[in-house]
Protein backbone atom coordinates (compact mmCIF):
# COMPACT_ATOMS: atom_id res chain seq x y z
CA UNK A 1 0.00 0.00 0.00
CA UNK A 2 1.34 3.36 -0.98
CA UNK A 3 0.51 5.37 2.09
CA UNK A 4 -1.76 5.44 5.13
CA UNK A 5 -2.45 8.54 7.20
CA UNK A 6 -2.53 6.97 10.66
CA UNK A 7 -0.36 8.84 13.15
CA UNK A 8 1.41 5.87 14.73
CA UNK A 9 5.11 6.65 14.76
CA UNK A 10 4.73 10.34 13.95
CA UNK A 11 8.33 11.15 14.78
CA UNK A 12 9.40 8.91 11.92
CA UNK A 13 7.44 10.94 9.39
CA UNK A 14 10.63 12.72 8.32
CA UNK A 15 11.38 10.71 5.23
CA UNK A 16 15.17 10.48 5.23
CA UNK A 17 16.41 7.01 6.11
CA UNK A 18 19.31 8.52 7.98
CA UNK A 19 17.01 10.40 10.31
CA UNK A 20 16.79 7.35 12.53
CA UNK A 21 20.53 6.89 12.76
CA UNK A 22 21.50 9.22 15.66
CA UNK A 23 25.06 7.88 15.33
CA UNK A 24 23.55 4.42 15.64
CA UNK A 25 26.77 2.51 15.12
CA UNK A 26 27.05 1.38 18.75
CA UNK A 27 23.29 0.71 18.92
CA UNK A 28 23.60 -2.40 16.81
CA UNK A 29 21.02 -5.15 16.57
CA UNK A 30 21.50 -7.93 19.12
CA UNK A 31 21.15 -11.53 18.01
CA UNK A 32 19.63 -13.26 21.02
CA UNK A 33 16.66 -15.46 21.94
CA UNK A 34 13.39 -13.48 21.73
CA UNK A 35 11.40 -12.77 24.86
CA UNK A 36 8.15 -13.94 23.27
CA UNK A 37 9.34 -17.53 22.68
CA UNK A 38 7.48 -20.27 24.58
CA UNK A 39 8.92 -23.25 22.67
CA UNK A 40 12.59 -24.07 22.07
CA UNK A 41 14.22 -26.83 20.04
CA UNK A 42 17.96 -26.16 19.83
CA UNK A 43 18.44 -22.87 17.92
CA UNK A 44 14.73 -22.78 17.02
CA UNK A 45 12.40 -20.60 19.11
CA UNK A 46 8.68 -20.28 18.55
CA UNK A 47 5.47 -18.82 19.89
CA UNK A 48 2.48 -20.75 18.47
CA UNK A 49 -1.08 -20.05 19.55
CA UNK A 50 -4.53 -21.29 18.57
CA UNK A 51 -7.61 -19.10 18.68
CA UNK A 52 -11.31 -19.84 18.33
CA UNK A 53 -14.13 -17.31 18.30
CA UNK A 54 -17.85 -17.95 18.51
CA UNK A 55 -20.68 -15.50 18.88
CA UNK A 56 -23.48 -13.67 17.11
CA UNK A 57 -23.75 -10.77 14.69
CA UNK A 58 -26.75 -8.82 13.45
CA UNK A 59 -26.47 -6.37 10.55
CA UNK A 60 -28.84 -3.95 8.83
CA UNK A 61 -27.60 -2.17 5.71
CA UNK A 62 -28.50 0.28 2.96
CA UNK A 63 -26.36 0.51 -0.16
CA UNK A 64 -23.21 -1.54 -0.72
CA UNK A 65 -20.35 -1.56 1.76
CA UNK A 66 -17.72 -3.69 3.42
CA UNK A 67 -17.00 -4.72 6.97
CA UNK A 68 -14.12 -5.78 9.18
CA UNK A 69 -14.71 -8.72 11.49
CA UNK A 70 -12.58 -10.45 14.13
CA UNK A 71 -9.53 -8.23 14.02
CA UNK A 72 -8.65 -7.31 10.46
CA UNK A 73 -10.15 -10.19 8.46
CA UNK A 74 -12.54 -8.59 6.00
CA UNK A 75 -15.45 -9.85 3.97
CA UNK A 76 -18.47 -8.51 2.09
CA UNK A 77 -21.82 -9.01 3.78
CA UNK A 78 -24.17 -10.65 1.24
CA UNK A 79 -27.40 -10.22 3.17
CA UNK A 80 -28.53 -8.66 6.42
CA UNK A 81 -29.79 -10.51 9.44
CA UNK A 82 -28.52 -12.67 12.27
CA UNK A 83 -25.56 -15.00 11.96
CA UNK A 84 -23.27 -16.96 14.27
CA UNK A 85 -19.70 -16.64 12.90
CA UNK A 86 -17.10 -19.23 13.85
CA UNK A 87 -13.48 -18.28 13.18
CA UNK A 88 -10.47 -20.53 13.85
CA UNK A 89 -6.91 -19.17 13.65
CA UNK A 90 -3.38 -20.44 14.10
CA UNK A 91 -0.75 -17.77 14.72
CA UNK A 92 2.97 -18.47 14.77
CA UNK A 93 6.11 -16.43 15.18
CA UNK A 94 9.29 -18.40 14.64
CA UNK A 95 12.91 -17.45 15.24
CA UNK A 96 16.10 -19.31 14.34
CA UNK A 97 19.62 -18.32 15.48
CA UNK A 98 21.69 -19.37 12.46
CA UNK A 99 25.00 -18.05 13.82
CA UNK A 100 26.39 -15.51 16.26
CA UNK A 101 25.45 -12.64 13.92
CA UNK A 102 22.70 -14.14 11.73
CA UNK A 103 19.06 -14.89 12.51
CA UNK A 104 15.76 -15.67 10.81
CA UNK A 105 12.44 -14.31 12.05
CA UNK A 106 9.18 -15.33 10.35
CA UNK A 107 5.55 -15.01 11.41
CA UNK A 108 2.21 -15.95 9.87
CA UNK A 109 -1.46 -16.43 10.57
CA UNK A 110 -3.83 -18.95 8.99
CA UNK A 111 -7.47 -19.56 9.67
CA UNK A 112 -10.98 -20.38 8.52
CA UNK A 113 -14.16 -18.34 8.94
CA UNK A 114 -17.56 -20.05 8.84
CA UNK A 115 -20.91 -18.22 8.58
CA UNK A 116 -23.67 -20.82 9.20
CA UNK A 117 -26.56 -18.53 8.13
CA UNK A 118 -24.88 -17.53 4.87
CA UNK A 119 -24.78 -13.78 5.47
CA UNK A 120 -21.18 -13.87 4.31
CA UNK A 121 -19.04 -16.27 2.25
CA UNK A 122 -17.07 -18.86 4.22
CA UNK A 123 -13.38 -18.09 3.86
CA UNK A 124 -9.97 -19.66 4.33
CA UNK A 125 -7.33 -16.99 4.93
CA UNK A 126 -3.57 -17.12 5.09
CA UNK A 127 -2.94 -13.61 6.32
CA UNK A 128 -4.56 -10.78 8.21
CA UNK A 129 -5.03 -7.34 6.68
CA UNK A 130 -2.46 -5.52 8.78
CA UNK A 131 -0.01 -8.10 10.05
CA UNK A 132 0.32 -10.18 6.88
CA UNK A 133 2.84 -12.99 6.61
CA UNK A 134 6.37 -11.71 7.15
CA UNK A 135 9.88 -13.04 7.41
CA UNK A 136 13.30 -11.50 7.93
CA UNK A 137 16.75 -13.01 7.42
CA UNK A 138 19.63 -10.77 8.46
CA UNK A 139 23.27 -10.92 9.41
CA UNK A 140 25.74 -8.43 10.83
CA UNK A 141 29.45 -8.39 10.01
CA UNK A 142 32.49 -6.22 10.69
CA UNK A 143 34.89 -5.19 7.92
CA UNK A 144 37.15 -3.40 10.42
CA UNK A 145 36.71 -2.42 14.07
CA UNK A 146 35.03 0.82 12.94
CA UNK A 147 33.11 -0.37 9.88
CA UNK A 148 30.00 -2.49 10.33
CA UNK A 149 27.72 -3.97 7.72
CA UNK A 150 24.27 -5.55 7.71
CA UNK A 151 22.73 -7.76 5.04
CA UNK A 152 19.02 -8.51 5.24
CA UNK A 153 16.27 -10.12 3.22
CA UNK A 154 12.71 -9.20 4.22
CA UNK A 155 9.58 -10.74 2.76
CA UNK A 156 5.97 -9.63 3.27
CA UNK A 157 2.75 -11.16 1.98
CA UNK A 158 -0.34 -9.12 2.79
CA UNK A 159 -3.74 -7.97 1.61
CA UNK A 160 -4.43 -4.24 1.91
CA UNK A 161 -7.73 -2.51 1.16
CA UNK A 162 -7.14 0.62 -0.91
CA UNK A 163 -8.89 3.24 -3.00
CA UNK A 164 -7.93 3.87 -6.67
CA UNK A 165 -5.15 6.27 -5.56
CA UNK A 166 -3.52 3.59 -3.40
CA UNK A 167 -4.56 4.96 0.00
CA UNK A 168 -6.03 2.82 2.78
CA UNK A 169 -9.83 2.61 2.62
CA UNK A 170 -11.23 0.13 5.13
CA UNK A 171 -14.88 0.73 4.22
CA UNK A 172 -14.83 0.74 0.44
CA UNK A 173 -11.42 -0.19 -0.93
CA UNK A 174 -10.37 -2.97 -3.28
CA UNK A 175 -8.35 -5.94 -2.01
CA UNK A 176 -4.69 -5.44 -2.99
CA UNK A 177 -2.95 -8.77 -2.46
CA UNK A 178 0.81 -8.51 -2.92
CA UNK A 179 4.17 -10.08 -2.10
CA UNK A 180 7.17 -7.83 -1.41
CA UNK A 181 10.74 -9.07 -1.09
CA UNK A 182 13.53 -6.65 -0.12
CA UNK A 183 17.23 -7.52 -0.20
CA UNK A 184 19.37 -4.80 1.41
CA UNK A 185 22.96 -4.03 2.32
CA UNK A 186 23.86 -1.27 4.80
CA UNK A 187 27.33 -0.16 5.88
CA UNK A 188 28.27 2.20 8.76
CA UNK A 189 31.67 3.84 9.22
CA UNK A 190 32.20 5.40 12.64
CA UNK A 191 34.79 7.98 11.65
CA UNK A 192 35.08 9.41 15.17
CA UNK A 193 33.07 9.37 18.38
CA UNK A 194 30.91 12.21 17.01
CA UNK A 195 31.04 11.51 13.23
CA UNK A 196 29.30 8.78 11.29
CA UNK A 197 29.02 7.98 7.58
CA UNK A 198 26.93 5.32 5.95
CA UNK A 199 25.62 3.93 2.68
CA UNK A 200 22.88 1.52 1.69
CA UNK A 201 21.62 -0.28 -1.39
CA UNK A 202 18.40 -2.30 -1.68
CA UNK A 203 16.30 -4.15 -4.23
CA UNK A 204 12.57 -4.70 -3.74
CA UNK A 205 10.53 -7.02 -5.95
CA UNK A 206 6.76 -6.51 -5.81
CA UNK A 207 4.40 -9.19 -7.12
CA UNK A 208 0.60 -8.85 -7.20
CA UNK A 209 -2.10 -11.54 -7.36
CA UNK A 210 -5.00 -9.73 -9.02
CA UNK A 211 -5.36 -8.55 -12.63
CA UNK A 212 -6.70 -5.22 -11.35
CA UNK A 213 -3.24 -4.30 -10.06
CA UNK A 214 -0.88 -5.81 -12.64
CA UNK A 215 0.50 -2.34 -13.37
CA UNK A 216 1.93 -2.32 -9.81
CA UNK A 217 4.36 -5.19 -10.44
CA UNK A 218 7.83 -3.70 -10.40
CA UNK A 219 11.40 -3.81 -9.22
CA UNK A 220 12.58 -0.95 -7.01
CA UNK A 221 16.28 -0.21 -6.68
CA UNK A 222 17.31 2.30 -3.99
CA UNK A 223 20.71 3.67 -3.04
CA UNK A 224 21.59 6.15 -0.34
CA UNK A 225 24.51 7.79 1.38
CA UNK A 226 24.61 10.03 4.42
CA UNK A 227 26.99 11.86 6.72
CA UNK A 228 26.03 12.98 10.23
CA UNK A 229 27.75 14.65 13.13
CA UNK A 230 26.93 15.20 16.77
CA UNK A 231 27.04 19.01 16.97
CA UNK A 232 26.26 19.12 20.69
CA UNK A 233 25.05 16.74 23.36
CA UNK A 234 21.46 17.56 22.39
CA UNK A 235 21.89 18.25 18.65
CA UNK A 236 22.64 16.09 15.61
CA UNK A 237 23.04 17.32 12.04
CA UNK A 238 23.46 15.49 8.78
CA UNK A 239 23.14 15.44 4.99
CA UNK A 240 21.81 12.63 2.80
CA UNK A 241 21.43 11.69 -0.85
CA UNK A 242 18.96 9.06 -2.01
CA UNK A 243 18.39 7.57 -5.47
CA UNK A 244 15.54 5.29 -6.55
CA UNK A 245 14.72 3.52 -9.80
CA UNK A 246 11.34 1.93 -10.58
CA UNK A 247 11.23 -0.73 -13.31
CA UNK A 248 7.64 -1.75 -14.15
CA UNK A 249 6.64 -5.06 -15.71
CA UNK A 250 3.52 -3.67 -17.44
CA UNK A 251 4.09 -2.19 -20.90
CA UNK A 252 1.53 0.50 -20.09
CA UNK A 253 3.85 2.09 -17.50
CA UNK A 254 7.22 3.66 -18.16
CA UNK A 255 10.19 3.17 -15.89
CA UNK A 256 11.03 6.12 -13.64
CA UNK A 257 13.69 7.41 -11.26
CA UNK A 258 13.68 9.67 -8.22
CA UNK A 259 16.50 11.60 -6.55
CA UNK A 260 16.45 13.30 -3.18
CA UNK A 261 18.92 15.60 -1.40
CA UNK A 262 18.37 16.81 2.14
CA UNK A 263 19.91 18.42 5.21
CA UNK A 264 18.46 17.42 8.56
CA UNK A 265 18.78 18.09 12.28
CA UNK A 266 17.57 16.24 15.36
CA UNK A 267 17.41 17.96 18.74
CA UNK A 268 16.39 17.08 22.27
CA UNK A 269 15.14 20.46 23.46
CA UNK A 270 14.30 19.35 27.01
CA UNK A 271 14.07 16.07 28.90
CA UNK A 272 10.49 15.79 27.63
CA UNK A 273 10.67 17.45 24.20
CA UNK A 274 12.41 16.37 21.01
CA UNK A 275 12.28 17.83 17.51
CA UNK A 276 13.32 16.91 13.97
CA UNK A 277 13.55 19.08 10.86
CA UNK A 278 14.75 18.61 7.29
CA UNK A 279 15.05 20.66 4.11
CA UNK A 280 15.82 19.29 0.69
CA UNK A 281 15.10 18.96 -3.00
CA UNK A 282 13.64 16.13 -5.11
CA UNK A 283 13.66 15.45 -8.85
CA UNK A 284 11.85 12.73 -10.78
CA UNK A 285 12.16 11.46 -14.35
CA UNK A 286 9.70 9.42 -16.40
CA UNK A 287 8.64 9.19 -20.05
CA UNK A 288 5.04 9.41 -18.83
CA UNK A 289 5.62 13.06 -17.87
CA UNK A 290 4.95 15.77 -20.45
CA UNK A 291 8.40 17.34 -20.02
CA UNK A 292 10.07 14.08 -19.02
CA UNK A 293 10.85 15.31 -15.50
CA UNK A 294 9.41 17.05 -12.46
CA UNK A 295 10.88 18.61 -9.32
CA UNK A 296 9.92 19.90 -5.90
CA UNK A 297 11.49 21.25 -2.76
CA UNK A 298 11.06 19.05 0.31
CA UNK A 299 10.59 19.97 3.95
CA UNK A 300 9.57 18.19 7.11
CA UNK A 301 9.39 18.91 10.81
CA UNK A 302 8.11 17.19 13.92
CA UNK A 303 7.84 18.06 17.60
CA UNK A 304 7.08 15.58 20.37
CA UNK A 305 6.38 16.57 23.97
CA UNK A 306 5.53 14.53 27.06
CA UNK A 307 3.37 16.95 29.03
CA UNK A 308 3.19 14.63 32.04
CA UNK A 309 3.72 10.98 32.85
CA UNK A 310 0.31 10.13 31.34
CA UNK A 311 -0.10 12.84 28.68
CA UNK A 312 1.88 13.36 25.45
CA UNK A 313 1.41 15.19 22.18
CA UNK A 314 3.12 15.38 18.79
CA UNK A 315 3.00 17.62 15.71
CA UNK A 316 4.40 16.86 12.28
CA UNK A 317 4.55 18.40 8.82
CA UNK A 318 5.95 17.06 5.58
CA UNK A 319 6.09 18.16 1.94
CA UNK A 320 7.87 16.73 -1.06
CA UNK A 321 7.87 14.57 -4.17
CA UNK A 322 7.27 10.83 -4.05
CA UNK A 323 6.50 7.92 -6.34
CA UNK A 324 2.79 7.60 -7.07
CA UNK A 325 0.45 4.63 -7.16
CA UNK A 326 -1.07 5.33 -10.58
CA UNK A 327 0.85 8.42 -11.66
CA UNK A 328 4.66 8.14 -11.81
CA UNK A 329 5.08 10.93 -9.24
CA UNK A 330 3.03 13.14 -6.96
CA UNK A 331 3.69 16.16 -4.79
CA UNK A 332 2.27 15.70 -1.32
CA UNK A 333 1.81 17.82 1.79
CA UNK A 334 0.56 16.64 5.17
CA UNK A 335 -0.03 18.16 8.58
CA UNK A 336 -0.70 15.96 11.62
CA UNK A 337 -1.38 16.25 15.34
CA UNK A 338 -1.71 13.58 18.03
CA UNK A 339 -2.71 13.82 21.70
CA UNK A 340 -2.67 10.77 23.98
CA UNK A 341 -3.49 10.18 27.64
CA UNK A 342 -2.77 6.78 29.14
CA UNK A 343 -2.56 5.31 32.62
CA UNK A 344 -2.77 1.80 33.99
CA UNK A 345 -6.51 1.36 33.42
CA UNK A 346 -7.69 3.94 30.88
CA UNK A 347 -6.55 5.69 27.73
CA UNK A 348 -7.72 8.45 25.41
CA UNK A 349 -6.20 8.98 21.98
CA UNK A 350 -6.96 11.74 19.48
CA UNK A 351 -5.26 12.24 16.14
CA UNK A 352 -5.97 14.19 12.99
CA UNK A 353 -4.23 14.41 9.63
CA UNK A 354 -4.84 16.74 6.71
CA UNK A 355 -3.07 15.95 3.44
CA UNK A 356 -3.05 17.20 -0.13
CA UNK A 357 -1.81 15.17 -3.11
CA UNK A 358 -1.06 16.46 -6.61
CA UNK A 359 -0.28 13.77 -9.24
CA UNK A 360 2.28 15.03 -11.74
CA UNK A 361 0.33 13.98 -14.84
CA UNK A 362 -2.90 15.44 -16.22
CA UNK A 363 -4.58 12.01 -16.34
CA UNK A 364 -5.28 12.12 -12.59
CA UNK A 365 -6.82 14.84 -10.47
CA UNK A 366 -5.55 16.35 -7.24
CA UNK A 367 -7.30 15.40 -4.00
CA UNK A 368 -7.35 16.33 -0.32
CA UNK A 369 -7.89 14.01 2.65
CA UNK A 370 -8.83 14.78 6.22
CA UNK A 371 -8.88 11.89 8.71
CA UNK A 372 -9.65 12.25 12.43
CA UNK A 373 -9.99 9.50 15.03
CA UNK A 374 -10.85 9.37 18.71
CA UNK A 375 -10.39 6.25 20.86
CA UNK A 376 -11.46 6.04 24.51
CA UNK A 377 -11.03 3.15 26.94
CA UNK A 378 -12.45 3.62 30.44
CA UNK A 379 -12.86 1.16 33.32
CA UNK A 380 -16.44 0.44 34.41
CA UNK A 381 -15.51 -2.05 37.09
CA UNK A 382 -12.26 -3.71 38.07
CA UNK A 383 -12.68 -6.30 35.31
CA UNK A 384 -14.90 -4.59 32.71
CA UNK A 385 -13.87 -1.75 30.40
CA UNK A 386 -15.91 0.57 28.20
CA UNK A 387 -14.56 1.05 24.65
CA UNK A 388 -15.63 3.91 22.39
CA UNK A 389 -14.21 5.02 19.06
CA UNK A 390 -15.18 7.38 16.27
CA UNK A 391 -13.45 7.85 12.94
CA UNK A 392 -14.16 10.54 10.35
CA UNK A 393 -12.59 10.56 6.88
CA UNK A 394 -13.32 13.04 4.08
CA UNK A 395 -12.09 13.02 0.48
CA UNK A 396 -12.32 16.15 -1.70
CA UNK A 397 -11.47 15.52 -5.36
CA UNK A 398 -10.25 18.21 -7.72
CA UNK A 399 -11.45 18.69 -11.29
CA UNK A 400 -10.78 15.73 -13.56
CA UNK A 401 -9.63 16.30 -17.15
CA UNK A 402 -9.40 12.61 -18.11
CA UNK A 403 -12.88 11.61 -19.27
CA UNK A 404 -11.92 7.91 -19.29
CA UNK A 405 -11.80 7.81 -15.48
CA UNK A 406 -15.41 7.13 -14.55
CA UNK A 407 -14.92 5.60 -11.09
CA UNK A 408 -16.97 7.79 -8.69
CA UNK A 409 -14.04 7.74 -6.24
CA UNK A 410 -12.25 9.96 -8.78
CA UNK A 411 -15.20 12.12 -9.79
CA UNK A 412 -17.11 12.68 -6.53
CA UNK A 413 -16.42 13.90 -3.01
CA UNK A 414 -17.33 11.58 -0.15
CA UNK A 415 -16.97 11.20 3.59
CA UNK A 416 -17.13 8.26 5.97
CA UNK A 417 -17.94 8.28 9.66
CA UNK A 418 -17.93 5.28 12.00
CA UNK A 419 -19.06 5.08 15.64
CA UNK A 420 -18.40 2.07 17.82
CA UNK A 421 -19.34 1.47 21.46
CA UNK A 422 -18.62 -1.75 23.31
CA UNK A 423 -17.24 -3.49 26.32
CA UNK A 424 -14.97 -6.43 26.98
CA UNK A 425 -13.92 -8.59 29.90
CA UNK A 426 -12.21 -11.91 30.65
CA UNK A 427 -14.47 -14.83 31.53
CA UNK A 428 -11.51 -17.05 32.38
CA UNK A 429 -7.79 -16.78 31.79
CA UNK A 430 -8.24 -18.13 28.24
CA UNK A 431 -11.76 -16.98 27.36
CA UNK A 432 -12.54 -13.36 26.55
CA UNK A 433 -15.90 -11.76 25.72
CA UNK A 434 -16.52 -8.68 23.58
CA UNK A 435 -19.80 -7.04 22.68
CA UNK A 436 -20.29 -3.87 20.63
CA UNK A 437 -22.67 -1.81 18.53
CA UNK A 438 -21.43 0.07 15.48
CA UNK A 439 -22.80 2.53 12.94
CA UNK A 440 -21.05 3.21 9.62
CA UNK A 441 -22.14 5.91 7.15
CA UNK A 442 -20.59 6.85 3.82
CA UNK A 443 -22.08 10.06 2.44
CA UNK A 444 -21.61 11.47 -1.06
CA UNK A 445 -23.27 13.49 -3.78
CA UNK A 446 -22.97 10.29 -5.87
CA UNK A 447 -25.46 7.58 -4.85
CA UNK A 448 -23.06 4.85 -6.05
CA UNK A 449 -20.79 5.63 -3.08
CA UNK A 450 -23.43 6.00 -0.38
CA UNK A 451 -24.18 3.27 2.13
CA UNK A 452 -24.88 2.77 5.83
CA UNK A 453 -24.65 -0.19 8.16
CA UNK A 454 -25.71 -0.95 11.73
CA UNK A 455 -23.97 -3.82 13.51
CA UNK A 456 -24.59 -5.51 16.86
CA UNK A 457 -22.17 -8.31 17.71
CA UNK A 458 -20.93 -10.35 20.63
CA UNK A 459 -17.97 -12.73 20.55
CA UNK A 460 -16.43 -15.28 22.87
CA UNK A 461 -12.71 -15.73 22.12
CA UNK A 462 -10.67 -18.70 23.29
CA UNK A 463 -6.87 -18.66 22.98
CA UNK A 464 -4.24 -21.23 23.83
CA UNK A 465 -0.47 -20.77 23.57
CA UNK A 466 1.50 -23.97 22.94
Amino acid sequence: MKRTFLITGMLLIVSSTAMAQMLRYEQHREVKPPEYATLRLGPFYSDISFGQTAGFRYTRSEGTGTDFLFGNNRGVIKEDGLDYPLVSTLDARNYVMLSRHMDLDISFSVGYALYPKGTQEDEFFFDMAEEGVSGSLSTEFYITTSVRGTISDDILYATDYIDPQGNEDNYGGSAYEHLDNTLALEVDWLMDVDKNMGASVARTDILVFDDEFTDQERVELTEGIYYEQQLAAFLLGGVSISLSQFEYEAETRSDSSLQGYSFYVQARLTDRTSANAALGYNTGRSDDLVDGSTESESASASLSTRLSRELSQAFSFSHGLQGGFSAPFEIYSSLAYELRYENERSSIGFNTVYSSTEPQVDDYNTYDDWITTLDIELPVTRFVGLLFSVEYAARANGDLTNTELTDPQYTSDYETISYRLGTSFSVTQKIHFDIYVQRIDRLSDNPELEYSRDIVAGTFSYSHAF
